[in-house]
């Protein structure tokens, strides 16, 4: 079997199950590298799980030069990914990256490389995703689509891209950041949805929300995300209470494939029909009796707001 030559980041913690399939897929695709994220323990309970984790990627049975990062405190995902990813692209231009409760499809690493290359030198360009929360998105015509929104269940990038990340999202509190966002997405739908989500987390200091910040960062520098037009990923961290509603379509998501060679859309252009149907299907989370979102965006923001404040676990709920 060819090995996957695009380095692949996998970052665990304290659940040794889930790394356990996760890491069979990788194992599976047999990258030449693979860097290994690892945030330090809470509290002592923490320690077994970690190791147990830790044992699992040691696992190494093909060609494969194997780092591993470790932090002997808790920084909490933001500030552990930041720093994990920024040493890693201290050695690398590229990467494919899988939390440790993500399973990808096997196609979902071709998918990757594949596009890597193929917007390597296009700066729009700043991710590449096979999380679909629409399950599937003209996959009759294409096999995938650009966007200005996209899921970050597994995912690439390049280097030049992760160098522009805004982790505190400083950005967003000038106004005129804000207006250039609103005019980028060209739907108020869609900017007020994901402006409240953003003040949100500014709000409440969270130290785990690094996707939310990852998206604000792409909407600031009007970055383009690639999106598979059907769903590689299936998040398994939402069987035991720390994500999504296990009643919500997006934790009922389960992974499908690619069929190579792939289809280009017919336009690089950012598909706004899919933005729009990304928020509304985000923003079921939060009114989940609605059949349909009416936003009103002032006590939409306010749900948001609550919703997060009462969700326990060790990490928010923030889809993006």
């Amino acid at each position: 079997m060819t090995a996957l030559r695009t380095p692949v980041v996998l970052s665990v913690f304290d659940r040794p199950d889930t790394t356990r399939a996760v890491f069979a897929e990788i194992a599976a695709a047999r990258p030449e590298r693979l860097f290994v994220i690892v945030d330090g323990p809470r509290d002592a309970d923490d320690v077994p799980r970690i190791e147990a984790s830790l044992e699992v990627v040691g696992e190494v049975d093909w060609p494969c030069e194997v780092r591993i990062d470790r932090s002997e405190v808790n920084l909490g995902c933001r500030v552990r990914f930041r720093t994990g990813i920024d040493r890693v692209f201290a050695e690398v231009d590229e990467l494919i990256f899988l939390e440790d409760d993500t399973l990808p499809d096997p196609s979902f690493f071709r998918f990757c490389t594949e596009m890597l290359e193929r917007y390597r030198d296009d700066e729009r360009v700043m991710m590449i995703t096979g999380t679909n929360y629409l399950d599937r998105w003209h996959d009759d015509v294409q096999s995938y689509h650009l966007a200005r929104v996209g899921g970050q269940w597994g995912w690439a990038t390049w280097a030049r891209a992760w160098a522009r990340y805004d982790a505190e999202m400083a950005g967003w509190r000038d106004p005129a950041v804000r207006a250039a966002v609103r005019a980028y997405l060209a739907d108020d739908e869609v900017y007020e949805f994901e402006a409240a989500r953003f003040d949100a987390m500014l709000a409440r200091d969270d130290i785990h929300s690094w996707d939310l910040a990852w998206l604000c960062t792409r909407l600031m520098e009007q970055g383009t995300t690639v999106v598979s037009a059907v769903n590689l990923m299936e998040n398994l961290g939402n069987a035991d209470g720390r994500g999504i509603p296990a009643d919500h379509p997006i934790a009922r998501l389960r992974r499908r494939s690619l069929e190579f060679p792939l289809r280009p859309p017919a336009t690089d252009e950012p598909d706004r029909d899919h933005d729009l149907a990304h928020v509304r299907r985000m923003a079921d989370l939060y009114r989940p009796a609605a059949p349909v979102v009416r936003p009103r965006w002032r006590r939409a923001a306010g749900r948001l707001r609550r919703a997060w404040r009462t969700r326990g676990g060790r990490r928010p709920l923030s889809p993006s």
